[in-house]
């Protein structure tokens, strides 16, 4: 069966009665089938489910992995007259649930037919870059953006400690708050009680199979990017993303025990953890973004909804650069053009905090929340049982 004729992939007209009507149309008749019951951890949760509701359908859409198993293994899949294909209506639906459960002082009543932020990274980049370009000219001027440093190295030989970190912290502490109101908004759609969030066991699975991937092995074979390519190279990717930004982050918290309570001030050695662990995890981004793209610019059209491709796209290249930025500030640190390429590397740091909760990063706290659900989910139904 060819899939490669992308004319008969699910196309609504972007609004949610339409959207949870047509995933409720093809999960219905999977839940019938259930041939791909032991692909993942959808097909499970969906047999649970005699009547799906649209919180059902959102947090199905959260569980899946989007390995496509189910769909290359599907005898009702395009160009079938049922039309089943579960990863491109179900990467709809989250991308419709990353628009409704996260505040947005920019949201409209046509907001969610935006197909994407638009201009709005680039903006937020270009506003970031002037931040940083400010607090330079104040305190240094901008010509330290051109010359040697002293002490060669530091990022506070450009701009003080002081004005890093408050300007870090607020824009660390505003993301914070919106995507934990899309947390809180999430949870209580989904499961009602606050208090079933804070029980240890669900979140210690379900931070077990986040941290394995589990779900990207596609059943066994791995993830399809084309119906004759199955291969573990997508999850692999995935492994040196999600590490090499846990790498990014283990960093940053050791650069700052280093030097508040330590007293070591930067620049830190080649030998010292911030250093090892930034230069890893940022070959870990760079690495496994530039792989992703190249797969997501080789994938079948019928296997996406384009505007979540867009957004995957968006969000691989600014983790790219992230790293990219990141690998070269730490090359440069004895040059001249040190303080030129801290300030763009920072001004990068600065616009992906404010777009996190904006961006397909917050996929990370959906995925996890649906895991944690579906560990709950299991668990009341050993006990019924």
């Amino acid at each position: 069966m060819s899939m490669v004729e992308p004319a008969y992939r699910y196309r609504g007209d972007g609004t949610p009665n339409v959207l949870f009507a047509e995933a409720e149309r093809q999960l219905n008749i999977c839940n019938s089938c259930r041939y791909c019951e032991g692909y993942c951890a959808v097909y499970p949760a969906l047999e649970r489910r005699t009547v799906l509701n649209e919180n059902d359908i959102i947090f199905l859409a959260n569980l899946c992995h989007d390995c496509r198993a189910c769909l290359y293994a599907c005898m009702y899949a395009p160009p079938h007259e049922f039309g089943v294909n579960p990863p491109a209506i179900l990467a709809e639906v989250r991308r419709g649930t990353y628009r409704t459960r996260i505040p947005s002082p920019a949201r409209r009543p046509r907001a969610a037919r935006r197909p994407t932020l638009g201009l709005t990274p680039y903006l937020i980049a270009t506003l970031s870059l002037a931040v940083v370009a400010l607090l330079v000219a104040v305190e240094r001027g901008l010509s330290s953006l051109f010359r040697p440093l002293d002490p060669a190295g530091s990022p506070y030989a450009l701009i003080s400690y002081e004005s890093i970190v408050t300007v870090s912290l607020i824009i660390t502490g505003f993301s914070m708050i919106v995507g934990l109101s899309g947390v809180v908004s999430y949870w209580q759609k989904a499961r009602g009680s606050m208090r079933e969030l804070f029980h240890l066991v669900p979140w210690m699975k379900a931070l077990r199979d986040g941290a394995t991937l589990r779900y990207l092995r596609g059943g066994a074979e791995g993830c399809y990017v084309k119906e004759t390519h199955a291969s573990p190279e997508r999850r692999l990717l995935h492994y040196f993303v999600s590490y090499g930004f846990l790498l990014c982050l283990i960093a940053t918290i050791a650069a700052a025990v280093e030097q508040d309570i330590l007293s070591l001030s930067p620049p830190f050695g080649l030998g010292s953890l911030p250093v090892i662990s930034g230069a890893l995890g940022g070959a870990g981004l760079i690495i496994g973004s530039a792989g992703l793209l190249r797969l997501n610019a080789t994938q079948q059209v019928i296997a996406t909804d384009g505007t979540m491709t867009s957004m995957d796209r968006y969000f691989l290249i600014a983790l790219l650069v992230l790293g990219a930025t990141g690998i070269v500030t730490l090359v440069a640190r004895s040059l001249s053009i040190y303080g030129l390429v801290l300030a763009v590397h920072l001004s990068v740091v600065w616009a992906c905090l404010i777009l996190a909760p904006y961006s397909k990063f917050v996929h990370f706290l959906y995925r996890l929340l649906a895991l944690v659900q579906d560990n709950l989910e299991r668990a009341d139904s050993s006990v019924e049982r």
